[in-house]
């Protein structure tokens, strides 16, 4: 950072790249060799296991749920970081005949201002804990406030530490369920 904002050509900048290059192969071939998780963060979810976690969010009694439902089947419908979908404004989104469409402006890895986008999500009216377009109704019958015109669709500040330390929670509370499923509550993030 600093030799690009004084415009000054790093010193050894290729062979810097081919050592970290290298680095990363032979920490990947070690990990290999002893046995070792290659992958870093947390694990992927399977269907079986967001439709679980989205039907107890579903069907709780709690109006926060409402919100950490919506939030939760964005994540998951969007394939976006929970923190994309906590800034969103409702004029980021759109309905398109039978589907709603979603535009963001910046994600993790293209952060420069270009529209992304549009996502499309379709009712899924079978399987009503899963169900975007009514999980989307229920909010907004809930959370009126959030209609209104440049609000934010999910008010408030922290959010994020809010529908986080939630679902932690909720993983705990499934643990013996996700145990059947075959998935250790602690390997979810």
């Amino acid at each position: 950072y600093v030799y690009t904002s004084a415009r000054v050509t790093m010193p050894f900048a290729s062979e810097l790249g081919i050592y970290i290059k290298g680095v990363g192969r032979y920490i990947a071939a070690a990990k290999q060799h002893l046995g070792l998780k290659l992958t870093e963060g947390k694990d992927s979810m399977n269907q079986e296991v967001m439709e679980l976690i989205a039907e107890n969010l579903f069907r709780s009694k709690d109006k926060r749920d409402i919100l950490y439902h919506l939030i939760f089947l964005l994540d998951w419908n969007l394939m976006k970081r929970a923190e994309n979908c906590l800034h969103a404004k409702m004029i980021h989104m759109g309905f398109v005949e039978d589907h709603l469409t979603f535009t963001f402006a910046k994600e993790k890895g293209k952060q420069h201002g270009d529209m992304h986008g549009p996502w499309h999500c379709f009712a899924n009216p079978k399987k009503p804990h899963i169900c975007l377009v009514l999980s989307f109704a229920r909010y907004f019958l809930t959370y009126p406030q959030v209609l209104r015109e440049g609000a934010p669709l999910f008010e408030g500040t922290n959010q994020y530490g809010r529908y986080s330390s939630r679902l932690h929670q909720l993983f705990h509370e499934l643990k013996d369920d996700l145990k059947n499923l075959g998935v250790d509550y602690k390997d979810l993030g």
